[in-house]
């Protein structure tokens, strides 16, 4: 499992954009931990 951060970090997809897609396109569909915190698997 990886963070938005880290899903940031490594694609150079900033963290908004991945949010953007979220709401617009339902991808990348990520998990969330009890927290609320995105996590995103391969």
């Amino acid at each position: 499992m990886y963070s938005i951060s880290r899903v940031e970090r490594e694609t150079g997809i900033s963290k908004d954009v991945l949010r953007m897609w979220e709401r617009r396109y339902q991808f990348p569909k990520p998990s969330r931990v009890a927290t609320g915190e995105r996590t995103y698997v391969e």
